[in-house]
């Protein structure tokens, strides 16, 4: 009931404006609920409402499922798509559900939204991204992706470093608004001794080329840097490309250019043998699969008779090639027994010839989605090292990758000890601060007091006393002033370092926090990447451990089948009477099919003798049913004339109408 009443309360609200109740709210039908959710996305999106009743519903589910996808909701990556399908039926508690993380989280999803606007990265195939003018509009599309990511973190550490209190504004102006005054008298008095010098112009113009000469320099150190940087690419591209070629040398080795004319050749007579023989084959058949396929679509309603005709076809048919099949067997059997060996060897090459074609061609298809998953996974990994890292394909490389990561995390927690270690000293140098001040705003009160003391004193009793205790109070009143200062002194002596030293201390500790942050941003990005990656490899690690257990069972299933093959393949060789052949089995169940076809065959036979004394015997029924009603049909009219007629007694005139 709470979430209820939080959801209507936040619907109520602008910038939806809904005027609804826990009554109307909850009677809401599915359809409506739908177009809620539907505003509630397109407001976080910042796009405009649709209606959904204008629109496909199953448009609808994807443009809601792609917004939740982008917005990363949870239950939406449940397996067993329980929530998809709830939120296609409309289910109250779904939605509610639904709706209340996403009232209670509007401002963060909006920011999502926005991200994913920029983030979402472009799924290219691996085909296209062969090209390689698409292949660098790709890196330079995630370059761009990777540059706003940094910038975007850089605005938000800026918005919550300038996050100040307006007293602490105040504060600091009025301290600025001070070192201003000190450091313009500083200037004044600086011109002043600088101008009575005689060598002034020329100090001032070697002032200025020492400032150009540091530009400059500034400039070619970062040129310096860039080139640095190059020369890093390119050693790794050279690596990359001599362990390809070592590869390649390594693959050579042992091969002869006639081991490569025998391989091309078993190569072509395999295709070539698929193209002319196999391939034409398989199209002639499916040519004819289709031509059946199309004559049983474009004929008419098929009736039972028409059925029955094509099945005592197809009888006849059979029978036909029973017999012919015997005959040859006959013939054959006269003949010399060395011709049917030749042939049935013939046979068995020709299908062991189709066997290893089609194991082939499924090979070859399996080795070319190995190649592209392999180019795929390689894109992914130079994705992942990007352009200052280096692709790990050797044992010792991995193992010097290792060892730099052991250091960096090493730096980095000595790093984070300093920043920790900082953070105290700038903790007590601030309390340091505020108890100073508080001892500075305590002084300048009394002095204050002491300034108004004079002039509150009433004019009277200045005029009533003489010049003598006038002189008197005036040396008194300067005495104290001159015992404060000197007071005063030693503790603005003291500030002074300790300010300057805080000064030095904030600008170190802003550094040390600016590096701090891009080390533990750029190492929990690489971290991230690298769980992706472990995630993927282990889904794929799955499938194959799933796909290497069908084919146990299959290679099982296979063996147990060839298992039997070969014991009646013996049993038949050694045509022992105490084992029972299958052949023997199957050939009793043919002799029976046919028994059964051919008892089947007298009945046909008796129904077609009888077929035609029914069809005379129908036709002398319909012709009599014919003569029939044509009876009732002029006994029905004569009784119409009849009654027609108007009959007038008592001598009256007949009338026919």
């Amino acid at each position: 009931m709470e979430m209820v009443k939080f959801i209507i309360q936040s619907l109520n609200k602008p910038p939806f404006n809904y005027n609804y109740n826990v009554i109307n709210f909850d009677s809401l039908t599915p359809i409506e609920l739908l177009q809620v959710l539907s505003d509630v996305l397109q407001q976080i999106s910042d796009q405009p409402k649709l209606d959904i009743r204008l629109e496909d519903s199953e448009q609808t589910m994807a443009r809601i499922f792609n917004l939740l996808h982008i917005l990363r909701y949870k239950p939406l990556a449940d397996p067993t798509n329980t929530v998809r399908q709830n939120l296609s039926r409309g289910n109250k508690n779904t939605i509610y559900v639904l709706l209340e993380w996403l009232l209670s989280n509007v401002e963060t999803l909006k920011q999502r939204v926005y991200l994913a606007r920029f983030l979402m990265k472009v799924d290219v195939p691996s085909d296209i991204l062969g090209n390689s003018d698409i292949a660098s509009l790709n890196q330079q599309y995630l370059q761009l992706v990777e540059e706003f990511k940094k910038v975007h973190k850089d605005s938000i550490v800026a918005k919550n470093v300038n996050k100040i209190s307006i007293s602490e504004l105040r504060a600091d102006g009025v301290t600025m608004e001070k070192e201003k005054e000190i450091v313009s008298n500083r200037i004044y008095h600086i011109k002043k001794k600088m101008n009575s010098l005689p060598s002034f112009a020329q100090m001032l113009q070697s002032c200025h080329n020492l400032r150009l000469e540091q530009d400059r320099k500034k400039e070619i150190s970062w040129q310096l840097q860039e080139e640095s940087v190059n020369v890093q690419q390119t050693e790794q591209r050279l690596h990359r490309l001599t362990q390809q070629f070592q590869e390649i040398q390594k693959r050579s080795i042992g091969l002869s250019t006639q081991a490569l004319m025998k391989k091309l050749e078993e190569e072509i007579y395999v295709t070539s043998y698929i193209v002319e023989q196999k391939l034409p084959r398989e199209l002639s058949q499916q040519r004819k699969e289709k031509e059946i396929l199309e004559n049983i679509v474009y004929s008419n309603n098929v009736s039972q008779a028409s059925n029955d005709l094509m099945k005592s076809k197809l009888q006849t048919l059979s029978q036909q090639i029973n017999d012919l099949v015997e005959s040859r067997s006959s013939n054959t059997s006269n003949m010399d027994d060395k011709t049917m060996i030749f042939k049935q060897q013939a046979a068995i090459i020709a299908r062991k010839k189709d066997s290893l074609a089609e194991k082939f061609s499924v090979l070859k298809t399996q080795i070319n989605d190995i190649r592209s998953k392999l180019q795929y996974k390689q894109n992914q990994l130079e994705e992942i090292v990007g352009q200052n890292g280096t692709i790990l394909k050797d044992k010792e490389i991995f193992q010097e990758y290792v060892n730099k990561i052991k250091t960096r995390t090493s730096t980095y927690k000595r790093y984070r000890n300093d920043v920790a270690i900082l953070k105290a000293e700038c903790g007590v140098l601030s309390r340091t601060m505020d108890i100073l001040r508080t001892k500075a705003d305590k002084l300048g009160v009394q002095l204050s007091n002491m300034n108004m003391k004079p002039d509150k004193m009433p004019e009277e009793a200045i005029e009533s006393k003489s010049s003598d205790a006038l002189l008197t109070l005036i040396t008194q009143v300067t005495a104290n002033i001159a015992a404060l200062k000197a007071k005063l002194t030693p503790i603005i002596i003291q500030i002074k370092p300790l300010q300057e030293k805080l000064q030095k201390l904030s600008l170190g500790h802003a550094e040390k926090k600016k590096i701090y942050d891009r080390t533990n941003m750029s190492l929990n990005t690489n971290l991230t990447k690298l769980m992706n990656e472990v995630n993927d490899l282990q889904k794929e690690y799955n499938e194959n451990d799933l796909e290497k257990n069908t084919l146990l069972s299959n290679i099982q299933v296979s063996e147990v089948n060839l298992k039997r093959a070969k014991e009646e393949f013996q049993a038949n060789v050694a045509k022992s009477n105490a084992t029972h052949l299958i052949r023997d089995k199957l050939n009793q169940k043919i002799a029976e099919s046919e028994k059964v076809s051919r008892f089947l065959k007298e009945e046909q036979k008796q129904i077609r003798d009888t077929e035609n004394k029914a069809t005379y015997q129908k036709e002398g029924w319909i012709t009599m049913h014919l003569l029939l009603q044509l009876k009732i049909n002029h006994l029905h009219r004569e009784r119409e004339e009849l009654n027609s007629l108007m009959h007038m007694e008592r001598g009256a005139e007949t009338l026919v109408l």
